[in-house]
């Protein structure tokens, strides 16, 4: 798995696992014991062999977590009035909103990084005076949205910066309920990025219902739609953005690129399905006169794709043709990711039962064990991806091994 997987299996596997079963809190570095005893102690190999990473090197640089010692973070630098306000808020939270004490904590470690990523690019000690004068608005908006910038470069999911514009949001609210701001400059920010959050029920479609999705899909966009979010696992952002130059159609390892844009992501994903589906809406694009190389433009949109919101209703709009619904809701596009992500597994499990007779006859202790120390990194991943495209193949109404 890559980084980027790794760091979503744990917001959306380890991290529930964590709050529920030991009360640890998810945003503090977990130790190996506390893993292990979850029944997660592959992670820490994972990191290191295939990303040369120790577990809290991973926890603390790509998913962002704190460490319980870390005695580094203060409010050096803020002026006295931004961090009595900054703590007047957490102190509210822990005795009218009755927070727990590692909750606050959480919120002040996001505050202060908040803070200090404000100072840092703007030079500005106070981050009460510019909210508290109305003809400072516009630029105030700007400063602070230049704040999610970094915060977008910087962290590893979306999660994380959904939660960390969460608590700056929360606070200058809470500065306006104390008629210390005139406005909040964060209002509405979730609309300038394409960021996602994972439902806590992490509910995904079934290969059935995909099935029934990609049947109704009647045009080469919308199958393409349907197989780059079920069928390669990518985001609804990254659907919109797709670009000719992303593709590498090599014969036997067929695949996209994202080197630029992916955080903390594999570089490429595999094109295990829908060969034949891009190649057709490229044929369709090449003759349309100035085409400008994105698999989805739009001559209305100046960024000359569409919008991710247009790829999530045209999903809609194909689940509702096919009669597809999830807990009696037409599904949202991220479900085709997450439906990518279950075939997976299920795929990884299907190996290791096979695996199971060869590790009974090597007298080894698992099936795990005879695929990491007698198979090699490159096999591995041939079995997975013919296991993966065995899943897919039905689903898309391939023939097996007929894609490449």
């Amino acid at each position: 798995m890559s980084e980027q997987e790794l760091a979503e299996f744990y917001w959306t596997e380890i991290a529930p696992d964590l709050r529920r079963q030991l009360e640890h809190d998810p945003d503090v570095v977990p130790s190996y014991q506390q893993l292990t005893e979850l029944g997660y102690s592959g992670i820490s190999y994972a990191l290191r062999e295939h990303h040369d990473r120790t577990l809290n090197e991973f926890c603390t640089e790509v998913l962002h977590l704190k460490s319980d010692t870390d005695t580094t973070e203060t409010w050096e630098g803020a002026a006295e009035a931004t961090v009595d306000a900054a703590e007047s808020y957490l102190k509210s939270l822990q005795t009218r909103g009755r927070m727990a004490d590692s909750t606050v904590e959480t919120r002040r470690h996001r505050l202060k990084k908040y803070v200090r990523v404000y100072q840092r690019l703007h030079g500005r000690e106070d981050l009460l005076e510019a909210v508290a004068d109305p003809s400072e608005r516009v630029g105030e908006i700007e400063r602070a949205l230049a704040v999610l910038d970094v915060f977008d470069a910087d962290l590893g999911t979306d999660r994380s910066k959904l939660e960390y514009l969460r608590v700056a949001q929360d606070w200058y609210n809470f500065l306006m309920r104390r008629g210390r701001a005139q406005y909040n400059p964060l209002e509405g920010a979730t609309e300038e990025f394409g960021w996602e959050r994972e439902e806590p029920d992490n509910a995904a479609l079934t290969a059935e219902q995909v099935h029934a999705i990609y049947q109704v899909a009647d045009t080469a966009e919308e199958q393409l739609i349907t197989i780059a979010l079920a069928g390669w696992g990518l985001r609804p952002s990254e659907v919109a953005e797709l670009h000719t130059s992303q593709i590498n159609l090599e014969a036997n390892d067929p695949h996209l690129n994202f080197d630029d844009s992916r955080k903390n992501g594999p570089g490429t994903v595999a094109l295990l399905v829908g060969v034949e589906a891009l190649t057709s809406r490229i044929d369709e694009l090449t003759q349309r006169e100035g085409w400008n190389g994105y698999l989805f433009p739009s001559n209305r949109s100046t960024s000359g794709h569409i919008h991710v919101d247009t790829v999530r209703r045209r999903f809609k709009r194909l689940a509702a043709d096919a009669n597809v619904s999830v807990h009696g809701q037409l599904p949202k596009a991220k479900m085709g990711r997450r439906f990518w992500y279950a075939s997976y597994q299920s795929a990884v499990s299907e190996l290791l039962g096979q695996l199971e007779d060869i590790a009974d006859e090597q007298g080894s202790a698992s099936a795990a064990v005879v695929r990491e120390n007698y198979l090699s990194e490159s096999h591995r991943r041939q079995h997975r991806r013919q296991a993966m495209r065995e899943s897919l193949a039905s689903v898309f109404d391939v023939a097996n091994g007929g894609l490449e």
